[in-house]
């Protein structure tokens, strides 16, 4: 069952770390918003949470088998 899940994991990975990269982008527009210092918090921890799942063993070792 593991093995067949393989693609849907995979595929899991990848869109976690594309939307990890998309959080690393900040905009000069961000500064313009007056609660930018709460948009940037919510970056971090969601940024956080996904890595997390990254760092579970069902998905860790993904793109290594």
């Amino acid at each position: 069952m593991l093995r067949d899940s393989q693609p849907l994991l995979q595929k899991i990975v990848e869109l976690v770390n594309e939307d990890i990269s998309k959080l690393d982008i900040v905009d000069d527009d961000d500064f313009d918003n007056p609660s930018w210092a709460l948009k940037q918090a919510y970056k971090v921890g969601y940024k956080r949470g996904l890595t997390k799942l990254l760092e579970y063993g069902i998905l860790h070792n993904v793109d290594n088998n």
